[in-house]
């Protein structure tokens, strides 16, 4: 499952479309039929504080999924909303060439979020990062 963050806050900044409840309402419908299921977490995007990366970490504790994927930053790419963003931040400008990958991270938890995650990958051996 892509559902990218347990915090409604900033599944709205992605422009996700749906809600935490309603990634809860999947989890809870493939645990009811014994389907195991991945997730992938998607940290540091517009918006993003150590309490929604909290949030999103206790949302899949609470449902054990067979693997979590954790990725930090958030790739720019041209005409999308984080590209905006990351041009008013002054963290790209127009003149980058986005062929060469750069990545939006959150100030909120660019110092804070490795060491964070380091922590929560030695209690779930499977999640990765």
């Amino acid at each position: 499952m892509g559902n990218e963050s347990g915090s409604d806050l900033v599944l709205t900044n992605l422009g996700k479309g749906f809600s935490r409840r309603q990634v809860e309402e999947t989890f809870q419908l493939l645990q009811r039929v014994g389907l195991p299921y991945n997730c992938f977490l998607l940290f540091g995007g517009p918006g993003e504080t150590p309490a929604t990366v909290q949030e999103s970490v206790e949302l899949l504790e609470d449902y054990h999924p067979f693997l979590v994927n954790l990725t930090v930053g958030i790739r720019i790419y041209p005409h999308t909303g984080i590209y905006d963003q990351a041009l008013a931040e002054g963290v790209i400008s127009p003149e980058d060439n986005l062929l060469w990958p750069q990545f939006y991270l959150s100030a909120a938890v660019a110092d804070w979020i490795w060491d964070y995650l380091k922590e929560v990958t030695l209690r779930h051996p499977n999640w990765i990062f």
